[in-house]
């Protein structure tokens, strides 16, 4: 995909037709984790994209917004979108002088700034794996630990009077956890919430 005549993002499908972000072609943020559902959902819509309507009139087109170079082996086919009018968008293959009209919100979804396509998961982990977790708050410390399928609580010794541990709790912690997101990646011109931090 090229951005104004300018290369912006290259995708590459490996042996087990899995696409993602070619490093290589692709100038990408430091420590970019790339989300590979929202990369096969780019290039589903990119490789799908069809036409609203046809412009049937002679047009002068700008430069093109947008280029989507899709190639094998043998052979490139190149579409470029440009400037239309309204929530319209105009296209066309290269090599064919017929103008196709695009719906904005497919464009919009070819059109993503890179960040959109990183993996914002905070924690990845197979639930059924962890056998140990351990709290920490200023000097407070739980630790609970799975033996034979159950949890228990290891860590206080001695729990705080009229404190009944619920097993249950732990396995809506570990799925919480599990589904954990950001909402997005900070940025310098972001501050803490508190000063202190």
């Amino acid at each position: 995909i090229h951005k104004s005549g300018v290369p912006f993002l290259v995708l590459t499908k490996d042996n087990q037709e899995i696409w993602s972000i070619d490093p290589q072609g692709t100038k990408m943020p430091l420590a970019f984790r790339q989300d590979k559902e929202a990369v096969a959902g780019l290039v589903r819509t990119a490789l799908s994209m069809q036409a609203h309507g046809f412009v049937d009139e002679k047009k002068e087109l700008s430069s093109p917004l947008l280029s989507i170079v899709a190639g094998s082996k043998d052979k490139n086919e190149t579409v470029e979108v440009f400037s239309g009018v309204g929530d319209l968008y105009w296209a066309k293959r290269v090599g064919d002088e017929q103008i196709y009209e695009v719906n904005k919100l497919v464009f919009d979804k070819i059109n993503k700034p890179i960040d959109e396509l990183r993996d914002l998961s905070m924690l990845k982990f197979d639930k059924a794996s962890i056998v140990k977790i351990t709290l920490k708050s200023g000097k407070e410390r739980v630790v609970v630990a799975k033996k034979d399928s159950s949890w228990s609580m290891v860590e206080p010794a001695t729990p705080p009077t009229d404190f009944e541990f619920d097993p249950n709790t732990v396995d809506d912690m570990l799925s919480l956890l599990s589904g954990l997101h950001a909402q997005r990646i900070a940025s310098n011109k972001d501050s803490a919430q508190n000063p202190q931090w």
